[in-house]
């Protein structure tokens, strides 16, 4: 008896304060319950009934909300703050959208990469009619090399598809444009070297003042010679003229000793054209003046990069004059023939880059 008269003099001094959920109709304790927009709640109906905002972090009726599976959003901010991704539906922030609009996921899938990787290879397009030239020109810039690229691109292949860009492992910060074959005359006349190089310096790119950009030109093997005899006997001669002439080469190259040593060594022999050619096929070098580990092309590698027009277009030129008078000349003449005896033989009203290069650098006196 004295128990149960404890007991209700305690209900009487405790009495618990009860509401009617607005949402569910349940009766509730008043402390488990939240009054929110003019409604008593019960905890479970507040708790799916609302919601906070992602981004004011007010509380809302669900009801009225945004919601893309990532983050929610009550009307104001929604419509005022965000926008949807046009792929996913994903909502993505007005002030980091252009034209499309892309959520940061779809943005990188969606993204067009203009550099390809180093092993990219694909079928050669050939310009022109004579013996073929493909061009890499390293360059470096802390731009972003993407963009950088699909600019140089659009001047390059507005009317046919000349260039390609890779990435390089010998550079720090920046690419390789690569040219498809292409004739010393189609390179002059319908290629936009101008535009490209001048695009490059525009951008903050460098190539001839780096420590590792290179100027390389690969030869087609098909235009030295009718077999692979005749063109061994081509190849034998440009490698005895480098080697002959190194001196005068390396000033051209722009290149220092300690560069070329490590990115176009020489070979070091000129015993004669036979002697010459051996010694640099069993060598298996890659990285001399002279690569000829392609089977398709031999790769002069000593030329350092250069954005200026002038000194890159007397680079191939230079290269041109040197294939030509390999192909045309018989050994005993091109065993004699001095470095004005071979300027002789090169059409400087074609050539005038190369004219004016090689009288900057005084390598072409009275001829």
């Amino acid at each position: 008896m004295l128990e149960a008269k404890n007991q209700l003099q305690f209900d009487e001094t405790e009495t618990v304060e009860t509401i009617i959920c607005q949402n569910c109709g349940e009766i509730c304790d008043k402390y488990n319950a939240t009054y929110f927009d003019k409604n008593w709640l019960c905890e479970e109906c507040y708790n799916e009934q609302t919601f906070i905002c992602s981004c004011c972090n007010k509380t809302y009726w669900v009801k009225n909300s945004y919601d893309d599976g990532n983050i929610i959003l009550c009307e104001n901010c929604y419509f005022n703050k965000y926008t949807t991704c046009c792929k996913c539906g994903h909502f993505v922030k007005k002030e980091n959208t252009k034209n499309k609009v892309y959520c940061k996921n779809c943005s990188t899938k969606n993204k067009i990469e203009y550099i390809h990787d180093y092993s990219y290879k694909p079928k050669p397009i050939f310009y022109g009619k004579g013996i073929f030239y493909g061009i890499e020109l390293e360059v470096e810039g802390e731009r972003e090399e993407n963009e950088t690229a699909r600019k140089l691109l659009e001047i390059a292949n507005k009317k046919a598809e000349h260039l390609y860009c890779k990435m390089d492992s010998s550079l720090k910060y920046g690419f390789e444009l690569v040219t498809y074959p292409m004739t010393l005359q189609y390179h002059m006349k319908e290629m936009p070297w101008k535009e490209i190089l001048q695009k490059c310096l525009d951008m903050g790119y460098l190539s001839c003042y780096t420590h590792t950009c290179g100027l390389h030109i690969h030869v087609s093997r098909k235009e030295l010679g009718k077999t692979l005899e005749e063109q061994d006997k081509v190849i034998a001669r440009i490698l005895f003229f480098l080697e002959k002439h190194w001196d005068k080469i390396v000033k051209f190259s722009r290149r220092t000793e300690k560069q070329i040593n490590k990115w176009a060594a020489r070979y070091g022999c000129k015993k004669n054209l036979k002697e010459m050619l051996k010694y640099a096929v069993n060598s298996n070098k890659r990285y001399v003046c002279l690569n000829l580990q392609n089977e398709e092309t031999i790769e002069f590698r000593i030329f350092r990069g250069t954005l200026e027009y002038q000194s890159f277009m007397a680079t191939i030129q230079l290269v041109d004059s040197i294939c030509s008078v390999a192909i045309f000349m018989s050994d005993k003449i091109f065993e004699c023939m001095t470095w004005n005896g071979f300027l002789k033989n090169i059409d400087f009203c074609f050539k005038v880059e190369l004219f004016h290069y090689l009288k900057q650098i005084e390598l072409l006196k009275t001829i």
